[in-house]
């Protein structure tokens, strides 16, 4: 089933609305080519033209401009493989968990199904290159190889920001299992790694580098995010005025007052479920299935509380809710499954410019699926750490 999972991933990807056999395009793409033809013309990133994305996303823009006329699907397809290798290696860390028969079947099939529906964003956007390298570093980190993990996690971060909220809870598995100097040594792989893709164009275009950064640190409340959605609800039912405008960079957000404190409390509340769940993680012993419960919680703090949601952010989550055993983790499974359903509904519904008047119940919905979703897998994480203390206190071994 390991090998199965990709290969039924990379079939998958064919079949929906823009798959790999579709001609219809989605997502991003069209601007990542301009940004590769734009560099294939000499001109560089940051210096000549702005780039809104860290320079850890650029080749992956780069690599299908090799195809020509045919850059959509090379890029589809570059997406594709790079989501099977994610599915390979999921099946990898639950071997590793010690998931065998119902709970592997299960669990690789929950995420190599989802663009059999889902690929449409899912192939479509470059979320798969950030979201292989966060697999890639929990497996690395399981199979105590550290500076491969903090250093896949850097390239991550260099990539698209958000797996930097995973740092502490990396750097804390490592301390436990292996002690302080390689904790330090973990940090110092991953600031090198997340850095080095930075360095040649801070040094030619610091101004630029640095206006990319305050771009995406500075963005409003993003139009499908939870905060939004909910001003968006008090709008039909008449307790609050909503307004949008496209703010930089390009996105559809609420504007207002109470959409910018919104916004804050958004941010706040993200690195609030972080601490929680490092918390949660810290108050049980240090083994991998609790890691792993841990790392699908943080990710999806982002996702379900952040201030800015594009809808191909639920692909980080394809590979790590199936990480979580028993019966929480079919709970967060069948809730995660109709949280894409769901984004997929609207998504293809999608008014342009935004209607206040339009799909708003289903976003509203999905906003408060993915909440619900946070809930379960916090509550795996506090479970795991309620049985840790149980085993010490009788006197039993820690859970593996």
């Amino acid at each position: 089933m390991v090998l199965a999972g990709p290969l039924v991933f990379f079939a998958a990807s064919w079949i929906p609305r823009g798959g790999l056999a579709s001609s219809e395009g989605f997502g991003d793409h069209q601007l990542y080519r301009a940004f590769a033809e734009k560099m294939l013309d000499g001109q560089v990133p940051y210096r000549d033209f702005f780039v809104e994305y860290p320079p850890g996303a650029l080749p992956v823009f780069l690599a299908p401009a090799a195809a020509g006329s045919h850059y959509p699907f090379a890029f589809k397809l570059l997406m594709a493989v790079l989501g099977a290798l994610t599915v390979f290696l999921l099946g990898l860390i639950l071997v590793r968990l010690g998931a065998t028969g119902r709970r592997l079947v299960l669990a690789i099939a929950a995420a190599a199904l989802v663009p059999s529906f889902f690929a449409t964003l899912g192939v479509n956007t470059y979320d798969p290159w950030p979201t292989l390298l966060v697999v890639l570093a929990l497996w690395a980190l399981l199979a105590g190889r550290e500076r491969l993990s903090l250093a896949s996690l850097g390239l991550a971060a260099a990539a698209k920001l958000l797996p930097a909220l995973l740092l502490p809870l990396f750097l804390a598995h490592v301390w436990r299992t292996s002690g302080r100097p390689a904790a330090q040594r973990a940090l110092l792989w991953f600031a090198v790694v997340a850095a080095l893709p930075f360095v040649p164009f801070g040094l030619v275009a610091p101004g630029g580098v640095g206006f990319s950064l305050e771009s995406q640190a500075t963005r409003g409340l993003h139009a499908d995010s939870l905060g939004a959605s909910l001003l968006f609800a008090a709008n039909r039912l008449g307790l609050y005025d909503a307004a949008t405008a496209v703010q930089n960079p390009g996105s559809l957000n609420a504007i207002g007052t109470a959409a910018d404190v919104v916004g804050v409390i958004a941010s706040l509340a993200v690195l609030a479920a972080v601490l929680a769940v490092l918390r949660l993680y810290l108050r049980g012993p240090a083994t991998g299935q609790r890691l792993a419960t841990a790392v699908a919680a943080t990710s999806a703090a982002p996702v379900a509380l952040g201030k800015v949601l594009s809808p191909q952010f639920l692909t980080w989550l394809v590979p790590l809710v199936p990480l979580v055993p028993g019966a929480l983790g079919v709970a967060a499974v069948a809730l995660f499954w109709t949280a894409l359903a769901t984004t997929i509904v609207f998504f293809l519904h999608y008014v342009t410019p935004f209607d206040l008047d339009a799909d708003v119940w289903v976003l509203v919905l999905r906003n408060l699926l993915l909440v619900a979703l946070l809930g379960v897998l916090a509550t795996a994480a506090r479970a795991g750490a309620r049985r840790g203390r149980q085993g010490r206190g009788s006197g039993a071994a820690p859970p593996s």
